[in-house]
Parts: C-alpha cells; structure tokens; sequence
C-alpha cells in the first residue's frame, strides 16, 4: 500500500495543522534511507518546524513530520477580490474632510465653551 502525499511547503508558507495557522519557518528533509522510515511512503519525510500566527498562540513554536501528520494542509495564496465599483472623486474625500472639521470642532469647543455657532453644536450636548 502507497500513501500519496503532497510535496512538502516551502519556508515562509501558511499552512493549517491541528486546527491552527502556522507559518513554516524551517524545512528539513530526514537522512534515513526511505526502506528505513516505512514502506507505505515513497520518498523522504519532512520535519518542518513551525510558528504559530494566531493571536492566542503568538511565539509558540511546533515541530511535525509533514507526511504523517493528519489533516496538514498548505493554504494558497488568495488574491483579493477586485473592487465592483468605485466612488467618484468627488465623493472621495468628503469623509476624510468631515472628519477633520469634526475634531476642529471638537478642540475649539473645548478650548471656547459655548462659543460655536448653533448650527454646529451637537444635539445632547452643552453649547
């Protein structure tokens, strides 16, 4: 009985193993000879040392055999999609804008209590 496995990731590859993410940051090949390691591969097993990306695990190192390890996966690159529409230039640069009037706002009210206009005082707010 063969098993066919998939070749190996490379360094720097995002890869899935016990239900986390890992980062490959280490690839070695073993030096056994293949009768040696198991009849059921073809070719040398891997030890691949492993860091973990999630935040919950953040430094956390793992040490595997690629070839026996169950359900190990490489995750494919995934280019992003592509936008369906694009905002008009003029309507580009009003939040940015706004959001700058606001915090002009925001410091001169507290720099000058009750000195802005009525239109700009904000409902449940003290003039």
């Amino acid at each position: 009985m063969t098993v066919a496995v998939a070749s190996p990731p490379e360094q720097g590859q995002l890869v899935s193993v016990r239900s986390r993410q890992w980062i490959v940051n280490d690839v070695r090949p073993s030096t056994l000879p293949t009768v040696a390691l198991k009849p059921t591969f073809s070719g040398p097993q891997h030890l691949l040392t492993l860091s973990s990306v999630e935040d919950d695990g953040l430094g956390e190192e793992l040490q595997v055999i690629w070839e026996i390890e169950r359900g190990a996966k490489v995750i494919e690159k995934v280019a992003l999609p592509e936008p369906d529409r694009l905002r008009p230039a003029r309507q580009a640069g009003r939040l940015p804008r706004r959001r700058a009037l606001g915090c002009r706002l925001h410091r001169r009210r507290e720099e000058h209590p009750g000195s802005l206009p009525q239109r700009h005082r904000h409902r449940g707010l003290p003039a």
